[in-house]
């Protein structure tokens, strides 16, 4: 089928469509998505894979770093988010799977957060958006619609988020990384609050969450030994064993929680949007 977007003066053409000898991993496909609760029956045989798919080629071929450069856009995207260039590179991947499914999907396909963020980036880059991306590769303009804001617009946005997901599993023939997309209740779990912050000004610390049954156990003996160790040092016992079990009782307190994935201080922030999307009907 062939369908148009007009939005923002212009007119975005996206061919979709069954695949001639994918019908048979489309039915593998839906299965999947069915156990992961994506509602695939909506989107049965009405896909365009990736797999040999002309653009998708151009777009795995597309560089979004600039050669000879000292500072790339996959550092970039890395230094603004505070992710390591390992994961950078890997949600510009994923950026370039999201363009092909905004130019082929039937339908408005919203990004996450991650993929957000590159696509936010890649803005700024002005030639190499319009000119080397738009112009060259997809063949057409790629607007970024950020929401109006408010409960329709949300509930719109999660619904195109779901839709993205379910597209991307039908047409790559895998579900999408969860680090980098996930679900949507965790998606939009977030949406509103995300700022962009000058770090010479602000300290960022993440909120505390609740910690796991190890992280109690452990936290909780270190606070033991910093208790016992504090009270032999205010007591005259020996003071180098006292000072010993404060220094391993701070340790076994504060370690679980600065280790670990959920408790941590850091300079990070970033900004984004509670939802965007891309071309679609």
């Amino acid at each position: 089928m062939t369908l148009n977007y007009i939005g923002d003066n212009c007119t975005l053409t996206a061919a979709s469509g069954t695949q001639p000898g994918f019908e048979e991993g489309n039915r593998e496909t839906q299965a999947g998505l069915e156990s992961e609760g994506l509602p695939a029956s909506e989107y049965a045989l009405d896909f365009v894979a990736a797999e040999n798919h002309p653009l998708y080629a151009k777009l795995e071929t597309f560089d979004l770093d600039k050669a000879g450069v000292s500072f790339p856009f996959t550092e970039r995207l890395a230094r603004d988010n505070m992710w390591d260039t390992t994961f950078a590179a890997r949600v510009s991947a994923e950026y370039k799977r999201f363009l092909f499914l905004a130019c082929t999907a039937d339908h408005v396909v919203t990004p996450s957060e991650q993929v957000d963020e590159a696509w936010h980036l890649h803005l700024i880059y002005t030639r190499s958006y319009w000119l080397d991306l738009c112009r060259n590769v997809l063949d057409r303009p790629l607007h970024h619609e950020p929401t109006e804001g408010g409960e329709d617009q949300l509930d719109y946005f999660r619904d195109c988020y779901e839709r993205t997901l379910a597209s991307y599993a039908l047409a790559f023939g895998e579900m999408p990384p969860p680090d980098i997309w996930p679900d949507v209740n965790s998606r939009f779990a977030s949406a509103g609050l995300r700022r962009t912050v000058d770090l010479d000004k602000f300290w960022i610390v993440k909120k505390l969450r609740k910690p796991t049954v190890l992280q109690a156990v452990v936290g909780l003996l270190g606070l033991s030994l910093l208790a016992v160790g504090l009270w032999g040092l205010g007591s005259g016992l020996d003071e180098g064993a006292s000072i010993f079990l404060i220094v391993i009782g701070f340790i076994s307190t504060v370690a679980p929680f600065t280790m670990g994935k959920e408790w941590w201080i850091s300079q990070s922030g970033c900004g984004g949007c509670g939802g965007c999307g891309g071309c679609g009907g």
